[in-house]
């Protein structure tokens, strides 16, 4: 092996090494999180599917009410299940909070009757009265340690993506090989056995798995931001009520898009700050989510802006595929599975390459 090559594997193996834990902590949480939503409807389905408890459901200014109730300090309150209008599930509300500490991630969920009002869970993300999945999606972006663990998993995933190139690149006479599963995965010693399954696994997945991690790197680059550090170390304390506009500018925007399946609403709590309402337009296609923003003024529902997919310029195109490129929400339900599968491969490597550097470094 050349000069070269040498110091390329000092890389792979060492890059490999320092976050590999960490790798395999995303690689579960983030496979459990790709069917999150259903996760989090099976662990809860007492409540989560609800049968018809009046008339009418209740208007978006009366849930924005108690849900501030529960989150009196709250930034701004987000409803994030729109599709769940038609009155059949809970409505869950995201509610946005800061405490001053910039190692507290400040996220919060109520969920509750959209025809009673009934609340059947409140709490924040960092515990599990938020709800189990609530808690791993956190823990997956910020391992439950606030701005500076949100830089960390950046980290972390840029050096996954370092050691997927630098393997590439080492294993390259054994592409081939490894595509075609031609390298012997059974019946021999357990130290050739794993290499080859490191290899054939790392060369199956190193494609979606550098996708996978270099998307949330970039998904996480505002916490490299000097602006958010300052941002969250003062705390918020008190609130404007807002409510009276949201339902009719809900409404206005669905009236004027025909076809307009609303992501998420959020409504804001404090001064100088809009109603943004993010959907889908039929002509978007699959890749897209949630992209079309619409920003009214709370106080007199005037339009303040809006930003349409079809004007985005083909920067602001490439950075919106970072969300669904990263989570696998595009497209069929398979695509889901493949991302389960694949999502799975790096906590895999991670094991692998321990064990084949224990065996050469330890033994």
């Amino acid at each position: 092996m050349s000069k070269f090559y040498r110091k390329l594997y000092a890389v792979h193996k060492w890059a490999g090494l320092i976050s590999g834990i960490f790798i395999l902590l995303f690689s579960i949480t983030g496979t459990l999180l790709v069917f999150g939503e259903e996760l989090d409807e099976g662990l809860n389905e007492e409540w989560r599917e609800i049968q018809q408890k009046g008339d009418h459901i209740l208007s978006l200014d009366s849930m924005y009410k108690i849900a501030l109730a529960k989150f009196p300090d709250a930034t701004a309150i987000s409803w994030v299940n729109p599709e769940s209008a038609d009155g059949h599930e809970t409505y869950e509300f995201r509610a946005y909070t800061n405490d001053g500490n910039v190692w507290t991630y400040d996220l919060g969920v109520v969920s509750m009757n959209p025809y009673t009002g009934e609340v059947y869970r409140a709490g924040k993300l960092n515990t599990l009265e938020g709800g189990l999945m609530n808690w791993i999606y956190q823990f997956h972006f910020s391992f439950q340690m606030g701005i500076p663990g949100a830089l960390f998993t950046g980290l972390f995933g840029i050096s996954l993506v370092i050691s997927a190139l630098t393997g590439l690149l080492i294993y390259r006479k054994h592409l081939l090989r490894a595509l075609l599963f031609r390298l012997p995965l059974r019946k021999r010693s357990f130290r050739i056995l794993n290499s080859n399954w490191h290899r054939t696994i790392g060369v199956w997945s190193s494609l979606i798995a550098i996708i996978i991690f270099f998307t949330g790197f970039w998904l996480n680059l505002f916490v490299y931001e000097k602006e958010t550090w300052e941002k969250n170390k003062h705390a918020v304390k008190g609130h404007v009520d807002y409510s009276g506009k949201f339902d009719s500018l809900y409404k206005a925007v669905l009236k004027e898009y025909p076809g307009f399946e609303a992501m998420a609403v959020r409504m804001p709590t404090q001064k100088g700050k809009q109603v943004m309402i993010h959907g889908d337009l039929p002509e978007d296609g699959f890749f897209f989510k949630g992209e079309n923003q619409f920003a009214f003024d709370p106080v007199t529902g005037a339009l303040h802006h809006k930003h349409l997919l079809g004007d985005m310029s083909a920067g602001e195109k490439l950075d919106a595929l970072a969300f669904p490129l990263h989570t696998g929400r595009f497209g069929p339900e398979w695509i889901k599975v493949l991302y389960v599968i694949f999502g799975l491969c790096p906590g895999l490597l991670s094991i692998t390459g321990f064990i084949l550097w224990k065996r050469k470094y330890v033994n």
